[in-house]
C-alpha cells in the first residue's frame, strides 16, 4: 500500500472514519470456522499470555502499536493500537474477532468489550457486533469468538496492567485505562507471535510503542490548555476537548522522529520537525524562546519531508506552564522558501499547563 495512502488513511480510522502488509498465515479462521490454535482457559495467575491472534493473521493488513496521534480525535498518544484489515474506498468485508485471551467478559457495551483476565491483566478491543452469548459475566478462553468487525479499516485494541506506572506528570488529567495502558506486542506467544510481530508497521526494537513521553520541567510530553478542566481532560476523542491539547512527541512508525500534536492553536494537525532539530526533553526554562518549524509528515516511515506547513513558537516558563503560539504559513512551501522565523509572541499566544 502506497505510504501517503497508509497514513492518509490511519489519520481517518482515528478520526471515526480508516486504512495496509502481509506475512505467513498462523491462524486462519472463519466466523464458523474454530481457531487454528487450542483454545486455553481462563488463568487464575497474574501472568498473560495470547495463544490466539484476535482475528485470522492472513487478513491483517499491519498493526499499529501504542502512541498514534491524530488531532484532535487523538490528540495525545493513544493508550491502544490498531488491527486494520481494509484499505482503499468500498466497502469493508466483516471480519471475525476472537479473544487471544481466556478471561471474564466485564463490559460489552456501545461496541466495546473487556476482558478482564487475572487480578492485574485485562484487555479491551472494538468495536464489535458481538457474536451470540458473548454478554457480561461470561468466561471466555483463547479463542472464542467475540463478534464481528466491520464499521472502519481497523479496530482497537489495548491491554491494561495494574501494576503500570507510566511516566505521566499530572495522573489527574488520565483515566485508569490510560494510566495502566501496555504494550500488547510482548504478550503474543509462538507459533503466533512471529506473525504477528511482522505485522507491525514501527521501526525500531520497541515495537509496542508508548504513550509517555512526559519529561519533567521540559517541553517534552502532553499539554493542556489552562481553562481546560484537570479531571479526565487526558481522555482521547472531541469529547474531550482535544482541541485544546498539544503533544510533543515521537513518531508512532518512526520513533526516531519527533512529533508535535496540535489540537487547535489554528493549525490543527500533526507535524514533523527537521532532522537535527532541539530534542524537546532538553527545551526548559533556560532555554528561553525556541522556535520550531511545522512540517509536512509525510508518508510513514519516510525520510522527513522539506515542505514547511508553518511555526511553532514555545517557551517554558517553569515546570508548570508552557507559553505556545502557531504561525501557518500562508500556504505549504520548502523549507527554503517560508522567510523568516517569527521572534516573538503575539497577542495570539496561549498558556498550557501539565
Amino acid at each position: 500500500m502506497p505510504g501517503t495512502l497508509r497514513r492518509v488513511c490511519f489519520a481517518a480510522l482515528l478520526l471515526g472514519a480508516a486504512c495496509g502488509k502481509s506475512s505467513t498465515a498462523v491462524q486462519s479462521t472463519t466466523p464458523s470456522a474454530s481457531p487454528a490454535v487450542t483454545p486455553q482457559p481462563a488463568s487464575d495467575s497474574s501472568s498473560l499470555h495470547f495463544t490466539v491472534s484476535p482475528m485470522d493473521v492472513a487478513s491483517i493488513i499491519y498493526i499499529t502499536p501504542l502512541g498514534a496521534m491524530a488531532p484532535s480525535g487523538h490528540t495525545l498518544p493513544t493508550d491502544h493500537g490498531y488491527f486494520y484489515h481494509s484499505m482503499g474506498p468500498g466497502p469493508i468485508a466483516p471480519v471475525s474477532v476472537y479473544a487471544p485471551a481466556g478471561g471474564v467478559v466485564t463490559t460489552n457495551s456501545n461496541g466495546r468489550i473487556d476482558v478482564r483476565v487475572n487480578s492485574v491483566y485485562s484487555y479491551w478491543l472494538g468495536p464489535l457486533v458481538f457474536a451470540s452469548g458473548i454478554t457480561t459475566g461470561v468466561t471466555v478462553e483463547a479463542g472464542t469468538l467475540l463478534g464481528s468487525h466491520a464499521t472502519a479499516p481497523a479496530f482497537d485494541f489495548s491491554v491494561m496492567r495494574t501494576t503500570q506506572s507510566l511516566n505521566l506528570i499530572n495522573p489527574l488529567r488520565y483515566s485508569p485505562e490510560t494510566l495502566q495502558a501496555d504494550g500488547f506486542i510482548q504478550y503474543f506467544d509462538e507459533p503466533v507471535r512471529s506473525a504477528i510481530v511482522a505485522k507491525v508497521l514501527r521501526t525500531g526494537s520497541q515495537l509496542d510503542g508508548r504513550i509517555d513521553y512526559d519529561v519533567a520541567g521540559t517541553l517534552a510530553g502532553n499539554w493542556f490548555a489552562e481553562d481546560l478542566p484537570v479531571q479526565d481532560s487526558g481522555k482521547g476523542g472531541d469529547l474531550f476537548v482535544g482541541t485544546r491539547k498539544l503533544a510533543f512527541a515521537r513518531d508512532v512508525f518512526s520513533p526516531d522522529h519527533q512529533r508535535v500534536s496540535i489540537g487547535g492553536l489554528g493549525m490543527t494537525g500533526l507535524y514533523a520537525t527537521p532532522d537535527g532539530d532541539t530534542d524537546f526533553a532538553s527545551v526548559t526554562a533556560g532555554s528561553g524562546l525556541v522556535v520550531y518549524r511545522m512540517l509536512h509528515v509525510g508518508e510513514p516511515q519516510s525520510p522527513t519531508s522539506d515542505l514547511q506547513i508553518g511555526w511553532l513558537l514555545v517557551q517554558v516558563q517553569d515546570a508548570q506552564h508552557l507559553r505556545v503560539e502557531a504561525v501557518p504559513l500562508p500556504s505549504t512551501v520548502p523549507m527554503a522558501d517560508a522567510g523568516a522565523a517569527p521572534t516573538a509572541f503575539s497577542a495570539n499566544a496561549a498558556t498550557y499547563l501539565r
